[in-house]
């Protein structure tokens, strides 16, 4: 049987426990509210509500950082719990507002709004030497500090584009390896009777280490001028299966002089649009001409010359992107009292830039010519049109006034350089 009175008991100590629960809430609350009041007290003073407990015309406060805008805004009826509103802080009229659902709570810590009476001046500027002034009011421009920096994420195109500031110059220096490798057939003749009696494989192999001299000038803001002068090693190796012969030599190479003018600027989807037009005078040492059809394949190739191309240029930061082609010819002269005229070549190229930032870009290309047919003694020799391809990958660096480039380059048909690498440093 149970005992009424432990019940009794029981009940009790629930009904004291629910008491002081109450209680502490209540305390608890009221000194939040407290606290709450004491800190919104500090540095507002009491502002009196609207009569009727009323307050339509209300303004943005002017030290809320989520509002300063100087419109006068409507807004209905505020209330404290169903009353007419007491002398209360700001913050207390905001926290009325808020509580009575009419307006969202915005992310700040500052009072919303204030009565139109306590209104600050909209253009009133803040106190104090060291106070910011914001983003500035329409028509007043933004104060800059220092100097802008400069972008150098087209230089992977100086010796094609015009990127230099009238009375500017650049200068180049560096090493550029070039390998070419030339299959032919090797025969074997009779001494007696001059019949061939075998076939053997060679290899002309053509190696070249040189510096590659250039200057460039900007002359006025869309014309550059440039010069090109190498000089270096050439080794020349002719080998088949158990002989080979070499031939070294050091010189300069041809001297090749232009300009770059800028014709059109970019507009729209319109790319800038870049004229080269060069000279090229024999100033190197040149071998059998054959083997030195191709621009590069040697450090001169014996004949004067002329070209033209056009590039184009789109920006789409942070991309570059860019194509062109062109036109060399190659004038006619004597070898050994034989005329020889070489075939008229035309190139083209193709490619993407990547700036990283202002100071590094990586750039891709693909570069190629086609090269006619010769003509020896006014006849056109058949099969000798060339086609050499490759690809070149390059990073530019500008760092402290000079520009690293590190480059290399890939053939990819067999009259195209096996391997080429190297590295530019450019002086401005």
């Amino acid at each position: 049987m149970d005992d009424p009175c432990a019940a009794g008991g029981a009940k009790t100590s629930t009904r004291r426990i629910r008491h002081l629960s109450a209680l502490s809430v209540g305390w608890v609350f009221a000194f939040w509210v407290a606290i709450v009041a004491a800190e919104d007290q500090r540095g507002n003073p009491p502002i009196p509500a609207s009569p009727g407990g009323t307050a339509s015309q209300l303004l943005p406060a002017t030290d809320s950082p989520a509002y300063r805008a100087p419109a006068v805004a409507t807004y209905p009826e505020l209330t404290w719990f169903g009353g007419a509103l007491p002398l209360v802080p700001a913050e207390q009229i905001y926290l009325a507002t808020s509580m009575n659902g009419s307006t969202p709570l915005p992310p700040t810590d500052g009072p919303l709004f204030r009565l139109a009476s306590l209104q600050e001046p909209a253009d009133s500027a803040p106190d104090g030497p060291d106070e910011p002034q914001g983003n500035g009011s329409a028509g007043q421009e933004q104060q800059k500090y220092g100097h802008e920096p400069v972008s150098n994420t087209l230089q992977f195109l100086r010796n094609q584009g015009v990127l230099l500031d009238p009375g500017s110059w650049q200068f180049d220096i560096g090493f550029t390896y070039t390998l070419f490798e030339t299959p032919f057939p090797a025969t074997t003749t009779d001494t007696t009777t001059g019949n061939v009696t075998d076939v053997a494989p060679g290899t002309l192999r053509r190696r070249l280490l040189y510096s590659p001299f250039a200057f460039r000038y900007g002359l006025c803001k869309r014309v550059q001028l440039f010069g090109v002068l190498p000089a270096g090693y050439t080794d020349t190796q002719t080998s088949t299966f158990g002989s080979s012969i070499t031939q070294h030599q050091a010189s300069l190479g041809d001297l090749t002089a232009g300009a770059n003018v800028h014709l059109c600027d970019a507009k729209e989807d319109y790319p800038d649009v870049i004229a080269t037009l060069a000279c090229t005078a024999p100033t190197g040492n040149y071998s059998a001409p054959v083997n030195t059809l191709v621009p590069g394949a040697a450090l001169g190739q014996g004949f004067w010359a002329l070209s033209g191309q056009l590039l184009m240029i789109h920006r789409y930061d942070p991309v570059i992107v860019f194509y062109g082609g062109g036109y060399r010819h190659l004038f006619e002269r004597s070898f050994g009292g034989t005329p020889f005229a070489a075939g008229e070549q035309i190139n083209y190229l193709t490619g993407v830039g990547f700036s990283i930032n202002d100071r590094v870009t990586f750039s891709a290309a693909l570069q190629g010519l086609y090269v006619c047919n010769t003509r020896v003694d006014r006849a056109t020799v058949r099969g000798s049109n060339l086609e050499p391809i490759s690809l070149r990958f390059a990073t530019t660096i500008s760092r402290r006034c000079k520009i690293f480039e590190p480059f290399v380059s890939i053939g990819m048909t067999q009259s195209a350089p096996a391997a080429s690498m190297g590295m530019t440093i450019t002086y401005y």
